[in-house]
């Protein structure tokens, strides 16, 4: 068995990190390749929304769409995917909860979207194109690129529990932003009105949090499905810089393309 291993110099304390993928040259540069297309598009969507926003209301329309959840999910996986342009194999406490959180918020924008919110949408202009940009084209080319690219294994039990302090966030400042800051009064979106009714605004919150959390762990089972079974590098502690064992890696039957980095 020939199995292939790279070591990299620690630089952030982190113990040596196990890879699955992508790990081979050329699939390192197809999955740069398409971080950057997928990262163009929604970092080219973000700038034409906000300045769709500015022409329709100024600095206060430009608020108005980084007030959704679509724009921080967007903003959020641009981000990511430019990060993953840089490094493909990138690792971290913070990068795992940021990524993971981000996948699960862009699914919850794919999916909500086009089944509750496109029949009451009426984009126009230039924004019909924003529209399908954020809302379809993002969200699935994300996790088409997860699912291909990973890297992986990433995703622990206790990353998915952490996964809501995003959708939290946001849902308190979207409830600010409808009572006290948007001088209109209305919300990022009609469902967290509670002049809707308060029980009802509640229920809807609950349920995205449930759709947010099923996405969670779906995806925290295709990580191990994906990843062979091979857990995530555990990242605590101080990293003593490790000597990589070629003959103990291959006696553990380690798939062929594995590679084992530190970052």
């Amino acid at each position: 068995m020939n199995t292939q291993t790279q070591t990299h110099e620690i630089s952030n304390g982190y113990p040596a990190t196990t890879t699955v993928a992508p790990v081979r040259p050329r699939t390192i540069k197809v999955a740069r390749a398409y971080y950057a297309v997928v990262a163009t598009i929604g970092t080219t969507a973000v700038v034409a929304a906000l300045a769709i926003g500015a022409s329709r209301g100024g600095a206060e329309g430009m608020v108005g769409f980084l007030s959704e959840m679509t724009y921080w999910s967007n903003i959020l996986v641009a981000v990511i995917g430019w990060s993953l342009v840089i490094n493909p194999q990138r690792d971290g406490r913070f990068f795992r909860w940021l990524r993971f959180s981000s996948l699960v918020m862009i699914s919850v924008v794919g999916l909500v979207y086009p089944l509750i919110l496109a029949a009451n949408a009426n984009p126009t202009g230039y924004e019909v194109y924003t529209n399908i940009a954020v809302h379809y084209i993002m969200p699935w080319a994300t996790l088409l690129g997860w699912l291909v690219f990973g890297p992986r294994p990433r995703i622990t039990l206790g990353t998915v529990a952490l996964m809501p302090i995003l959708p939290v966030l946001y849902t308190t400042y979207a409830m600010v932003y409808g009572a006290v800051l948007n001088p209109t009064g209305e919300y990022p979106y009609s469902f967290l009105d509670p002049a809707t009714g308060t029980s009802q605004v509640a229920a809807h919150i609950a349920m995205i949090m449930v759709i947010g959390l099923a996405f969670g762990f779906l995806y925290w089972g295709i990580d191990r499905a994906l990843s062979r079974g091979v857990k995530p590098t555990k990242l605590s502690g101080q990293a003593i810089p490790q000597q990589i064992d070629a003959a103990r890696v291959a006696d553990e039957t380690l798939a062929p393309d594995r590679v084992v980095e530190k970052v």
